[in-house]
């Protein structure tokens, strides 16, 4: 009945459980069954709500929830799609396939990827979100323990993305970003970790037809959102051929170590499992956090400030895959901020609030803030300091070398949000 069979394990302390794959259609389906050893750790804790710890044994269509933040994103999906054409010689890429490869052919997919485990299982080991990890069953080593390169080969890295980005890559280029290994990071923008030393990297790249410099904003962005006293992981801005790239330490790795601890990681898309992403409401996540999260008081007041901060700075790709949540010893806590990027456009935001999408949603703000049960005083300070922190928005993108063009269209959308939320919180002097 079973085509495959796995052992899932958290980090390589301890194996959590068992999964078999059936393959009786395009959409496979799951069973999985936890170690009757983790189910008597006093440490073990479940892989997602929808798993609790119980012996029986769980089915599901698909990948597993506590497996599907580990599923590539459309950047990685296209460059696997683009590798099997090129190996199978469907669809060459530019230049020969067979003198263009880079691995070898028993490391490329056995057979077109046809649906999310194919594509699950040839994720690099190193580079997985959050402290899950596959062997197939009995077997001690883990799937794909393949290196990821070099900070120091970054220069390199950016002109197979250019490449791709232009439709013009060779199938080595192709390789070169698959063995990156930035499958599972979520999103559809060009990324790939590196290393550097002892640490783990995630790097992000703008693309050719980028029409602001979309990377040196996330960096702005993520230093603003720092003052407003948001977490926000690591960063530093590079620049390769002209061009910014933004550094990222891994939040779900211990001090973003190489080979350290990882740590357990949820989206809260997974979560919430809502099939539409534009049917969900802030007020939704709210309402699961409450009995998710160790710490329900310090953790209302982040998802606020980070709403706030989002409609300050016109983010408006606030949609559930870009917020999630780690565990630690105490339990599930929000994850550092991380895909904050300042829209140029009046767009209406991906998740509502309260039903609203509009940039107009102060009042809906503070309906929220009052949904989330803090108290007016707590709300205006939140408020406040974020309002402080946005207007140094504009110096620091200078820093970064904006250009004052695409700093002035941030700025007056920044300034009109400030406006609205003053009128409902109060003036906060310049």
């Amino acid at each position: 009945m079973c085509d495959e069979a796995f052992d899932i394990w958290a980090d390589d302390q301890r194996r959590v459980g068992s999964l078999h794959l059936i393959r009786s259609s395009s959409k496979p389906a799951t069973l999985f069954q936890y170690d009757s050893d983790y189910l008597h750790d006093p440490h073990a804790y479940a892989l997602s709500p929808d798993f609790p710890l119980r012996s029986q044994l769980y089915h599901c269509q698909g990948i597993p929830s506590f497996l599907q933040d580990q599923l590539p994103d459309y950047w990685e999906r296209s460059l696997q799609s683009q590798q099997w054409n090129s190996n199978s010689g469907a669809a060459p890429l530019h230049g020969n396939p067979s003198q263009g490869a880079c691995l070898p052919s028993d490391q490329y997919l056995s057979h077109e990827p046809t649906n999310d485990w194919d594509l699950l299982s040839q994720g690099i080991d190193i580079a997985r979100q959050g402290n899950l990890r596959l062997a197939v069953q009995g077997n001690s080593t883990f799937l794909n323990t393949k290196e990821i390169p070099q900070q120091s080969q970054l220069s390199t890295l950016f002109d197979a993305v250019w490449s791709v980005s232009k439709n013009e890559a060779t199938t080595t280029q192709v390789c070169q970003l698959i063995q990156a290994g930035g499958s599972s990071l979520g999103g559809s923008r060009p990324k790939v970790v590196v290393r550097n030393g002892a640490k783990i990297l995630i790097a992000k790249f703008p693309q050719p037809y980028d029409q602001y410099d979309v990377v040196a904003w996330e960096k702005t962005a993520l230093d603003v959102a720092a003052i407003a006293g948001i977490p926000v992981p690591q960063s530093q801005l590079l620049t390769i051929d002209h061009h910014h790239v933004l550094l990222l330490e891994r939040f779900d790795r211990v001090n973003s170590q190489l080979n350290g601890p990882r740590i357990p990681y949820l989206s809260a898309h997974t979560l919430l499992h809502s099939p539409d992403l534009s049917l969900v409401d802030w007020a939704d996540l709210a309402d699961f956090m409450l009995s998710f999260v160790a710490h329900w008081g310090e953790d209302k007041e982040q998802l606020f400030a980070r709403i706030c901060f989002n409609l300050l700075i016109n983010n408006t790709d606030d949609h559930m895959r870009n917020i999630g949540f780690l565990r630690y010893p105490s339990g599930w806590a929000l994850a550092p901020a991380f895909d904050l990027n300042p829209e140029f456009t009046q767009a209406p935001f991906d998740t509502n609030l309260l039903g609203t999408n509009t940039g107009d949603r102060s009042n809906a703000l503070l309906e929220f803030a009052r949904y989330l049960g803090i108290d007016k005083q707590r709300t205006a300070a939140i408020v406040h300091r974020n309002i402080e922190a946005v207007r140094q928005i504009d110096d620091i993108a200078q820093q970064y070398g904006i250009p004052a063009k695409q700093r002035r269209v941030i700025i007056d959308i920044i300034n009109e949000r400030i406006a609205l939320l003053s009128q409902i919180f109060g003036e906060v002097s310049p």
